[in-house]
This record gives structure tokens, C-alpha cells and sequence, in this order.
């Protein structure tokens, strides 16, 4: 049998928290469970390559081995939403690849090499990693891993995540609003509080909403409050927001869907769906192709 080897990335509803910090951009982004997975072997006698997207197509060209490579792609992940699809697929590319090669990368290594295609998210890492995402360097690190939902409410709405202004390009954003952030999320770490967490997710979401608009947000804030949930979470350069809650809060689900299902918000957010928060990063196996 031929040899195939695969890597699964999660995606993301978007970003605990994005901000300019001290002259660079800092990015923390969490995993659901919606996954790219992307499986590699060798093409055999007479058979054509299959077509990619064409990011992964340039993720697949710094191999040498690429051009004799069938790979194929499957994925679950929102497109043009702000929940990572197109970092997903590069890095389970740049996984897939090295490992039919006889080599892992590290999560470090993955990420910097994404970074040259497109600024990227930090679903590489296992741990929750501060990253730049212009850049890919590791800013900081925690081993706190928090058991938490959260309640994704994704619209129709697409954005090109590439043509969106920048934060520190951003007229309306504040930059001394956004330099308590990054702070406040080592202060939760520390201190374990995941109340703190949603604190300074919702301010994020609430500086970016300057700039990228979420239809809706003052309203799902003042239920949020009203429910006892964590706070809301925002895609920075997308159009999901999640709604951060402690696990037993699933169990609130219902009641807040009745209170927005025939309301405007539930009308414009029309795909909402709970999701686990988990620790990962990139999974990696191999099979009989």
C-alpha cells in the first residue's frame, strides 16, 4: 500500500484579543473543533495533481517534492469569516509535507513559515501563544488551559480578511484603550480567572468594533451581562463573534436562543452553533493511502 501521511488543523472564532502593543501587533487566537485536514503521498503512474487553493498551492511549492505529491484537502471551517480557514490549511500543508519528509515541525517553525504567505493565527501551538501574526515570533506563553464553551453566531456576511485596514492604520481605533489588554490577559493567566478573560476579550471586541463593525454587538452584550456569560469575542478581520461561557453555562443555551432567535440578531446571525475550547494544535498521523 502506498504511504499517506496527514495533518489536521483547527480552526477559530476569531481572537481572544488582537491589538497593537508596544510598536508591534500582538494576536492570541483559541481552537474549535472545525478542522482542515489535509492528507499527502506520492502520485502514482498517470495520475494528475489535484487542484488547491492557491495558498496552499504556495505552501506546497517550498518542497521540493511537491510536484510529485497528491495531496488532498477536506475542511469544515468557515470561509471568509475570521475563523482561520486559510492559516489552517497552510499550516496542515507545511505539517503534512515535512512529515512524509520524516520531520515535525515545531509550532515556532510552522507559524514563522506561514507568516511568509499571509499573516497568520496561533492555532500551531498547543499552549495559548501570543504571537505577531505579521510575523510569527512568540511574544508569550501560558500553560493555563481553561475549560471553556463558546457559542459561535456566524452570519452570511464574507470579508476579504486581507483587505481590512489594519488596527494601527485605523483612525477610529484606540491605541491607548488597546495597551490594557495585553496586560490584563497575563494578569488572568497568573490568577486563573476566566472572568477576567471575558472582560478583556469583550473590550477588544468592543475597540475593534470601531473599526470593523459586528451588527449587533451593544445588544448581545447587554445580554450577555444579563445571562452571567464571560463575555464576547470577536474574528478582528472577519464576522463571527463568539460568546465565551464556563461549560455548565451550556445549559443557558436555550433560554438566550429564545431570546434571539426572532429577534434581528438572531435574523442576521443565522448559523450559531456551541463549540468546546480546546489544546491541540496540529494533529499529525499516517495511513494506508
Amino acid at each position: 500500500m502506498i504511504r499517506q501521511v496527514w495533518a489536521r488543523c483547527p480552526g477559530s472564532c476569531g481572537e481572544l484579543f488582537q491589538i497593537p502593543y508596544q510598536g508591534q501587533e500582538l494576536l492570541l487566537s483559541y481552537a474549535i473543533d472545525r478542522y482542515a485536514t489535509v492528507k499527502i503521498r506520492k502520485q502514482t503512474f498517470g495520475e494528475t495533481g489535484t487542484p488547491v487553493m492557491p495558498k496552499m498551492a504556495q505552501a506546497l511549492q517550498q518542497f521540493e517534492q511537491g510536484k510529485k505529491l497528491q495531496i488532498a484537502h477536506m475542511t469544515n471551517i468557515p470561509l471568509s469569516k475570521g475563523c482561520s480557514s486559510s492559516t489552517a490549511d497552510i499550516l496542515a500543508v507545511f505539517q503534512a509535507c515535512s512529515y512524509y519528509q520524516g520531520r515535525r515541525l515545531s509550532a515556532d517553525e510552522v507559524t514563522r513559515r506561514a507568516c511568509r504567505i499571509e499573516p497568520t493565527d496561533s492555532l500551531a501551538f498547543r499552549n495559548w501563544t501570543v504571537i505577531n501574526p505579521l510575523t510569527g515570533q512568540v511574544v508569550w506563553e501560558t500553560d493555563w488551559q481553561p475549560t471553556l464553551g463558546v457559542y459561535i453566531l456566524e452570519p452570511c456576511e464574507r470579508v476579504d480578511t486581507l483587505e481590512i485596514e489594519r488596527q494601527t492604520k485605523s483612525s477610529t481605533y484606540s491605541l491607548e484603550s488597546a495597551a490594557e489588554i495585553f496586560p490584563l490577559f497575563q494578569k488572568a493567566c497568573q490568577d486563573r480567572d476566566v472572568e477576567l478573560l471575558g472582560h478583556l476579550a469583550t473590550l477588544s471586541g468592543t475597540l475593534n468594533n470601531q473599526r470593523l463593525p459586528k451588527p449587533f454587538f451593544k445588544e448581545l452584550e447587554i445580554l450577555v451581562q444579563s445571562f452571567g456569560f464571560l463575555g464576547i469575542n470577536v474574528a478582528h478581520s472577519g464576522t463571527v463573534l463568539g460568546i465565551l461561557l464556563r461549560p455548565e453555562q451550556k445549559a443557558d443555551l436555550e433560554a438566550f436562543e429564545h431570546q434571539i432567535m426572532n429577534h434581528s440578531i438572531g435574523q442576521y446571525y443565522t448559523k450559531r452553533y456551541y463549540s468546546s475550547i480546546h489544546f491541540k494544535g496540529i494533529e499529525l498521523g499516517e495511513d494506508d493511502g
